[in-house]
């Protein structure tokens, strides 16, 4: 496990001493994951997704910040035939708050490290 939430999330979460209790970030990941593969979008671009684009597709789309979440949406929206995307980061590196976690056993710098910023 590359983050565990339990520590990272809940233990700092401003609902943590509240009577609902902290927000489960665990169960949302979980939740997500479940739903993007039922939404069976493949791993490359799909040829009819290159056919059927239409002017949406060409769109300027901005993400802020160049952690795991817009990575991933990034990718997600290329699959899905978007082209105009740019991430925005403020650091001189990507990967996010979980890059600066994870720095001691150095694993999202080796997976990270030969994407240009």
């Amino acid at each position: 496990m590359i983050c565990p939430t339990s520590d990272l999330c809940v233990g700092s979460c401003n609902l943590y001493a509240s009577e609902e209790g902290p927000i489960n970030i665990g169960g949302l990941q979980q939740y997500a994951t479940e739903t993007f593969m039922k939404m069976n979008i493949k791993q490359i671009v799909d040829p009819e997704i290159i056919k059927n684009r239409n002017s949406v597709h060409d769109s300027k789309i901005a993400l802020l910040g160049c952690g795991p979440a817009s990575i991933s949406c990034a990718s997600f929206l290329a699959r899905l035939g978007y082209t105009n995307l740019t991430i925005y980061e403020k650091q001189d590196f990507i990967g996010g708050l979980r890059y600066e976690w994870a720095m001691q056993g150095q694993l999202i710098y080796q997976t990270t490290s030969h994407i240009p910023v």
